[in-house]
């Protein structure tokens, strides 16, 4: 099976798996968001991305908090922007692998987490819940919590 990036040219994740199983973090991350993922844009590599990727990441004791992020672009550029078809053989693993990856992360979640993690966990809970537009909510009202909190919804509609 051929896989393509997010401009849909054929695409190998092989030796990038390999390079995120060595811990290097910072050199897959820069591939992933310029060759898997441009503003919404994925490709099959993408999703194939996150089922392989995620099986290396379930063995971090170091967390990759960019993974959960990168998964949740991915979610939601194939379940709510639709922007491309889901391949039969991502149908069912994808989702799987994204819960076991929050569940995983969740375990070295620190009593104060920065907001890498927190937004991190956030993001793919949204994704993994199917709840988007909250997703986008969150983002833009970040900063905002007090000011939304004193608004009377009832007078204010």
């Amino acid at each position: 099976m051929e896989l393509t990036n997010c401009f849909g040219d054929p695409c190998e994740i092989e030796a990038y798996l390999k390079m995120y199983n060595e811990g290097k973090y910072y050199e897959v991350s820069d591939w992933l968001w310029s060759e898997l993922y441009h503003q919404h844009n994925i490709g099959t590599a993408s999703i194939a991305w996150v089922i392989k990727a995620s099986e290396l990441f379930l063995e971090q004791t170091e967390i990759d908090w960019n993974h959960l992020g990168f998964t949740f672009a991915v979610m939601e550029s194939l379940e709510e922007h639709k922007f491309i078809p889901c391949p039969e053989w991502a149908k069912g693993k994808y989702r799987l692998a994204a819960t076991k990856a929050l569940q995983h992360a969740l375990n070295f979640l620190l009593d104060e987490p920065s907001n890498e993690q927190s937004t991190s966990i956030v993001y793919l809970t949204c994704a993994i819940s199917k709840m988007y537009k909250s997703r986008e909510l969150i983002e833009y009202a970040h900063g905002c919590e007090e000011e939304i909190m004193e608004l009377d919804f009832e007078k204010n509609p």
